[in-house]
Parts: structure tokens; C-alpha cells; sequence
């Protein structure tokens, strides 16, 4: 699934710099558009008001805003170039490859929303089957039809096909290959932490030592001090 989206979002750029890169000296001239009325309650002549050019693919910004709609269907972005065969060579190689993306993501959405109902319908199957059952050998049967043995035998056989025997059995070996990646990544973790642990313990032994060391030596230069001082007042 990313590596889809990966593809659609490398489409997306590649074709918005390349329509960039084609269109974006392409100004479009706009028509002067030309008209008689009243301009602040006073009557004027004729006035001419001009529009820009509106050249969606003058910048990379743009571009790629541009033909990130193409994917909602607006083309209109493009409608200036409509005889332009290379724009429409971009259109239908655009078209067609996000169509392709986009019906294998929907494919493999269904494909894994399928497998997950196939999966679960058996057992769901089974359970409501025993619920009806026991609702009927509760409810709706007398004394002496609870301790029939046609109907209740002491031992049950079951049945299983070669097929079947081998699908329980690789998906065991499944199961089991799991536990034992995740028992293992486990193991990698825990000893991991024991070292960061050991690592830290370390250094917070390091770093007692050196405080320890740091208050000796302040300890040692405060009673040399107190010495010296004493010392000094002996002797006036």
C-alpha cells in the first residue's frame, strides 16, 4: 500500500514539473473586456478593465496544485491548452496510470476486507450454531430427551480431510514463527534496556566518585584555611 501512494506521489510531481517546465512561458492573454455604465454614482465613457493571465503552470507551487485535482476530475486548469497536443499526451498518460493506481489500492482494500470476513465467518458461524443449541437444550427439550444418546452420544469423532489437516498445520507453524519473532525481539529489548540500565548505573557511579572527590578537596581546602588562619592569630 505505500509503495502506491509512494508511485501516485512521484506521478503527481513528475507530471506537474513537466507541465511547468512546457507551460510556464505560455502567458495567457486575457481579452479586454469592455462596457458603459455609471462609476461612483457619475456617468463615464467607456472603460476598459484588463485581467492578468491566469497561468496555472507559471509556478512549481501552482503546478502541482493543478494537476493534484486532476484527481477529482478538474481539468479546467488546462482548458487554455486544449489543442496543445503535448498537454493532452500529459492528460492521458496522467488519466490512465492514476487510474491503475487507483484500482489496485481499491483492489487490495477489498482483497484484504475479504480475507479478514473469510477468516472470521466460520468462527462466527460456530458460535451463533452453539448459542442456537444451547438455547434449544435449555428451553426446549424435556428431562429424558437431554440424556438420549442418539441425540447426545458420551464420544464425538471428528472428521478432517488431508487438506484441511495441512492448512491447520501451516498455520501453526505461522503462529509459532510469530511467538517466537516477537519473543525474540523481546529478548532483544530486555537486554538492551539491561545494558542502557548498566550503562547508566555506570555512570552515576562515575559521577558519585567525583563529587565525592570534589567535597574532599573542598573539606580539604576549608581546614587548610581554618589552619592558617589560626596560625595567623597566633602569632599577632
Amino acid at each position: 500500500m505505500r509503495e502506491i501512494f509512494a508511485v501516485l506521489l512521484v506521478l503527481i510531481l513528475g507530471t506537474g514539473f513537466g507541465l511547468y517546465l512546457l507551460l510556464r512561458s505560455n502567458e495567457i492573454a486575457q481579452p479586454p473586456t469592455t462596457f458603459t455604465g455609471y462609476l461612483n454614482g457619475t456617468t463615464s465613457g467607456n472603460i476598459t478593465l484588463s485581467q492578468d493571465g491566469n497561468n496555472y503552470f507559471s509556478t512549481p507551487d501552482y503546478a502541482m496544485r493543478s494537476v493534484f485535482l486532476f484527481l477529482t476530475g478538474d481539468w479546467s486548469s488546462t482548458s487554455y491548452w486544449d489543442t496543445n497536443r503535448y498537454v493532452d499526451v500529459f492528460k492521458i498518460l496522467f488519466s490512465f496510470t492514476t487510474a491503475i493506481l487507483l484500482l489496485n489500492v481499491l483492489i487490495a482494500l477489498m482483497t484484504q476486507i475479504v480475507d479478514d470476513m473469510q477468516e472470521g465467518r466460520h468462527e462466527v458461524w460456530l458460535r451463533t450454531k452453539a448459542g442456537i443449541i444451547a438455547e434449544i437444550e435449555v428451553y426446549w427439550l424435556f428431562p429424558w430427551e437431554r440424556f438420549n444418546q442418539n441425540w447426545f452420544p458420551d464420544l464425538i469423532f471428528y472428521e478432517a480431510s488431508a487438506d484441511l489437516v495441512e492448512q491447520q498445520e501451516a498455520e501453526l507453524i505461522k503462529e509459532e514463527e510469530k511467538l517466537k519473532n516477537a519473543e525474540e525481539s523481546s529478548v532483544q529489548k530486555i537486554d538492551r534496556m539491561t545494558n542502557e540500565i548498566t550503562t547508566l548505573k555506570k555512570d552515576m557511579g562515575e559521577m558519585v566518585a567525583l563529587l565525592k572527590n570534589v567535597l574532599q578537596q573542598q573539606a580539604i581546602s576549608v581546614v587548610t584555611g581554618a589552619d592558617s588562619s589560626s596560625s595567623i592569630a597566633v602569632g599577632s
